[in-house]
């Protein structure tokens, strides 16, 4: 395992900080050892955190590439293109959105995909992200990875900050049988898609695409990236999903917390 929640040994080059003794102010006695970072097992709040993430800066000891991702529906991992020495890597490190600002980290462990032509999570990939004739090849030293994540850290300043458990974090999503069938009915009606985004996020988005939906919110591709509608409320079955989705279009946009 590359992180564990109470582990004191940092990943290599990541800002997931080993666990460090303080000096004590007391004349005498022992020196009493830094609290460790707190393990968070809140479901909702750690793939609320991930599920906002669609790109992320990889860090592999002192190599770093901007990658973008998607994650799986069936099996919670999260899948991308990388040059080979990143595929080969035993442990890496994804700051979201990036390392200047990260919000979020992963550690994860990759594995190649060996037939990526087969894969549904690589078109999902296509979808999100791709663009016709730029699409990334197993050609030229690009290679298709899934990664397992391994821990999931919420930097946070002056304290060791938050850390989940990969069972929090990588979970199948529990719309996935429906997933489509909901995609294909709000593709259907762009209008009220803008609509959705605008009373989400303010957002004004010209011809809207729902790529993705789950328990926590939609991702809809515009024109400059993918943009995160979330719910107010998790949904537990699509005509949930349905619902919350629909209340996105009447309500009053908020920052996220």
């Amino acid at each position: 395992m590359i992180l564990g929640v109470l582990s004191t040994s940092p990943l290599p080059g990541s800002t997931m900080k080993p666990l460090n003794r303080q000096q004590s102010t007391m004349p005498a006695g022992p020196t009493p050892p830094t609290p460790p970072p707190m393990q968070r097992d809140d479901t909702d709040d750690g793939l609320r955190l991930l599920h906002r993430h669609h790109q992320a800066t990889l860090q592999h000891l002192e190599r770093r590439a901007e990658v973008r991702f998607v994650i799986d529906p069936g099996t919670g991992e999260l899948v991308f293109p990388v040059e080979q020495g990143f595929a080969a890597a035993p442990e890496l490190v994804l700051h979201m959105p990036d390392e200047v600002q990260s919000t979020f980290e992963l550690a994860v462990v990759p594995k190649v995909i060996e037939r990526p032509e087969a894969d549904g999570t690589v078109d999902r990939w296509t979808a999100y992200h791709g663009q016709a004739g730029a699409l990334p090849t197993q050609r030229g030293g690009m290679k298709w990875v899934r990664a397992q994540i391994d821990a999931g850290k919420r930097p946070r300043p002056g304290d060791a900050g938050e850390v989940y458990s990969a069972s929090v974090l990588q979970q199948p999503n529990p719309l996935r049988a429906t997933e489509f069938k909901l995609i294909k009915k709000f593709n259907g009606d762009r209008p009220l898609l803008a609509s959705m985004c605008r009373g989400s996020t303010g957002v004004e988005v010209i011809d809207p695409l729902c790529v993705g939906i789950d328990s926590f919110g939609m991702d809809i591709r515009a024109r400059f990236g993918i943009l995160r509608l979330e719910f107010e409320l998790e949904a537990a079955t699509a005509d949930q999903a349905e619902e919350w989705a629909r209340r996105l279009a009447s309500q009053v946009p908020k920052p996220h917390a």
